[in-house]
Formats: structure tokens, C-alpha cells, sequence
């Protein structure tokens, strides 16, 4: 199995490399093409590769749509399962609303947000920035490891994460609600299956599967960024990554799916060469 990453210094990629070879899976993190045309590629995230693919069985081959924040919002671009957005300064001035002026495309973690309210700002004093998504309320925001199940029948959730707040005697509180970022106290929070089915909201769950299923379908797997709202019981999915962070159980579950569609190219190959 080779890891593409989308840069080599990728500390993901290097985590799943390691824990895939822990389960007794050949595994290397490279760039370059490799040697044995029965290899399987696994793109962590690369929008482009530095060769042709061609001839290789290759996971995830296309994750440009999901390369940034305007890509994923102009792939699903109709859906109701996502937030109103546009790159147009006067468009969002013209919603009248709180607006989240995202200024880095390709940041991660909440960096490049500015929340610009009309009322206190000034609909004049809007930042300029490559996108804008209209407010909406929020009670909690979730993160969806989706993979595209071993029968190649839809997709699977393989974890679900909540964003919580850790309270120290430093930070009692969170500075601001509306950015839920590490910097800003928050952290993921693993639920085990069972609590994914008592505590995770169904529209959430059904969001991020029509978001997949509809948008996304060529992809093997991806993490699902999703906002809710209680009262109104509204899902919004607001970004997708295809090398998501990793650590702990996250490593894990993606290290066992893999692990699994390598055993199923091995049999495969196994087959094929049995003819």
C-alpha cells in the first residue's frame, strides 16, 4: 500500500503508514510512482498527483472538489444540506444578516473566520474576502468520518465527533461561541457507535449522508464537517477534507478500513492471477 500525501511532511500520513504496518500491511509514504503495478495508491488529500495514476488502483482519485472551502461549496452548490455562500462582497452585504467572511480558503481549525455582524459593524465596513456563508445558528458541530462501505453500497459512518469546550481555571469560558477552534478551548469528542445512534440528531447524520452520496460519490472516504440547531432541528454541512487530522481513535478506524480494502485488492489480485 502506498500513502500519497498531499505534502510529504504530512504527520497524518506518517501516523497511518505506521499504524498500518503495526497490522502486518506493507506501507509506504511517497510521492513518486510506485514500483509494482499492484500497488494500492491511498490520496491523503493531494489534489494533484506529481504522475499519471493510470494503471494503479487508486482510493480517492479526485479530491479536488473537496481541495477547499470554495471547491466544496461550489461541488454542492443547489443543496439545502449546506449554508447560503457566495464570493460576492455585495451579495452578503445584501443578506442584511451575520456573516462569516472567511478569508483563508485552505485554512483548517477556525483560522481566517471573521464574524461580521451589520448591525454593529456597519453593512459598509464588510471585509473583503474570497468567500462569505451566512450565519446560522448553532447548538453543537459534529465531524462525520465517512467511508464508502466494503460492498460499495453507500457510505458508513466510522466515527463521529462532537466539538466540545474544556474548562480551565485559565479559560472558564469560551472567548466567542460562534468560532469553536482549538485555540479558542475546543476539542473533538469521540462517541462510541452505540452513543452515535442515543446522541447524535438523525438530521445530522442524514445530512452528511445525502451531502456524500450526492456530491462526493466517487470518493472512497472523507470527514464531514457539520453544524446543527436544536430548536429548529437544521443540519448544515459546512466543509469536507479528505486528510483530515488524526490522532488517537481516529487513527485507528482509518487504519482498520484500509487495512480491510487492502486485504480486499490482495484477494482480488490473488484472483485475477489465478485465471
Amino acid at each position: 500500500m502506498i500513502i500519497h500525501p498531499y505534502k510529504l511532511g504530512s504527520r497524518g500520513a506518517k501516523a497511518l503508514r505506521d499504524s498500518l504496518r503495526k497490522r502486518g500491511v506493507k506501507c509506504w509514504t511517497i510521492q513518486r510512482p510506485p514500483r509494482g503495478q499492484n500497488a494500492l495508491i491511498v490520496n491523503w488529500g493531494a489534489s494533484e498527483f506529481e504522475y499519471n495514476p493510470g494503471g494503479f488502483r487508486v482510493l480517492n482519485v479526485n479530491v479536488s472538489k473537496m481541495s477547499n472551502k470554495i471547491s466544496f461549496f461550489e461541488a454542492t452548490k443547489g443543496s439545502e444540506d449546506v449554508l447560503d455562500w457566495t464570493r460576492d462582497r455585495e451579495v452578503a452585504i445584501a443578506w442584511g444578516t451575520k456573516v462569516f467572511c472567511r478569508t483563508k480558503v485552505e485554512a483548517s481549525g477556525g483560522e481566517g473566520i471573521i464574524v461580521f455582524d451589520p448591525e454593529t459593524d456597519g453593512a459598509d465596513q464588510m471585509p473583503y474576502a474570497p468567500l462569505y456563508t451566512k450565519y446560522a445558528p448553532k447548538t453543537h458541530e459534529y465531524r462525520l468520518h465517512l467511508a464508502r462501505s466494503l460492498n460499495g453500497e453507500g457510505f458508513q459512518a466510522m466515527l463521529v465527533q462532537r466539538k466540545v469546550f474544556v474548562k480551565t481555571p485559565e479559560r472558564p469560558s469560551p472567548l466567542d461561541w460562534k468560532v469553536r477552534n482549538h485555540a479558542n478551548g475546543f476539542i473533538f469528542q469521540s462517541y462510541p457507535p452505540i452513543a452515535v445512534r442515543e446522541r447524535v440528531p438523525r438530521n445530522v447524520m442524514e445530512a452528511a449522508g445525502r451531502v456524500m452520496g450526492t456530491y462526493f460519490a466517487d470518493l472512497h472516504f472523507a470527514a464531514l464537517d457539520v453544524m446543527y440547531h436544536d430548536k429548529k432541528d437544521k443540519a448544515y454541512v459546512i466543509e469536507g477534507n479528505t486528510a483530515p487530522g488524526l490522532e488517537n481513535q481516529t487513527i485507528s478506524v482509518y487504519s482498520d478500513y484500509l487495512a480491510a480494502l487492502e486485504q480486499e485488492h490482495r484477494r482480488e489480485q490473488y484472483r485475477q492471477t489465478a485465471r
